[in-house]
């Protein structure tokens, strides 16, 4: 997971949320919006687990909204293991398909 950041012509500051499976390079879960917060990073992944289900661990920046109770509670329960993706190489694979977004 990680974010894309962009600007519309008007001034208005957009984040898209980008939901990545590595190995196959599929995502279940480009989503735009001008704000998000810990909660609706989990409405997305509730949604993308009930569409196609999810892997035993997610890979993520430190973004503010990755970094939370919330997140690490809901991440818990489903017994699901967290992973910096700067410390596992991941980034490139999240930066090369950002390039095709925008």
């Amino acid at each position: 997971m990680d974010f894309v950041h962009d600007q519309l012509a008007v001034g208005s500051k957009l984040r898209i949320l980008t939901v990545i499976d590595t190995c196959s390079r599929f995502s279940p879960a480009v989503v735009p919006r001008f704000n998000f917060l810990a909660p609706d990073v989990i409405e997305v992944l509730e949604r993308v687990r009930g569409e196609v289900g999810y892997a035993a661990s997610i890979r993520l920046d430190q973004a503010s909204e990755f970094v939370s109770r919330d997140l690490d509670l809901w991440a818990e329960q489903l017994r699901l293991r967290r992973r910096a993706a700067s410390l596992d190489g991941c980034g490139g694979v999240h930066e090369g398909r950002h390039a095709g977004l925008l």
